[in-house]
């Protein structure tokens, strides 16, 4: 009995599943990447107001990130565009709440990682999770 073409209808049926496993580490990955430079965004958002010599200008900053749809793109590149973030800027008291930024200990950025829309066929098994990211800094003051 001969077997001259065993090997290749093995790596034949193999072959889908490690394309498979390859796009889904290279997907992950990538998701990982942009969930850092959101995470790195927020850190320095919340540094750059914490560190603003008056309440004058914390108050500008965070005024611009919260009224600038796109305020995020200052602090981060997003390497994909798996995801539309939302930032938002509060100052805070000890205990979380907001408070107006006279009386705030805190400042508080968050930003909301909303996954896109894919069209079919993808839609079935591309799915990402809303992710929030949420950085709380001392004010200096």
């Amino acid at each position: 009995m001969k077997q001259k073409g065993q090997g290749m209808v093995e790596f034949a049926v193999i072959l889908p599943f490690l394309i498979f496993l390859t796009l889904s580490i290279i997907y992950t990955g990538a998701m990982f990447m942009d969930y850092i430079q959101y995470n790195n965004a927020a850190r320095d958002a919340a540094r750059d107001i914490s560190l603003k010599q008056s309440k004058y200008s914390r108050t500008i900053v965070a005024n611009n990130i919260n009224n600038n749809a796109d305020s995020y793109k200052e602090y981060a590149a997003p390497v994909t565009g798996l995801f539309t973030p939302t930032m938002h800027a509060d100052f805070v008291d000890v205990d979380g709440n907001t408070v107006p930024e006279e009386s705030a200990q805190d400042v508080k950025v968050t930003i909301t990682l909303i996954p896109i829309e894919f069209n079919e066929p993808f839609k079935t098994f591309m799915f990402l999770p809303e992710i929030p990211i949420v950085y709380k800094m001392k004010i200096e003051k």
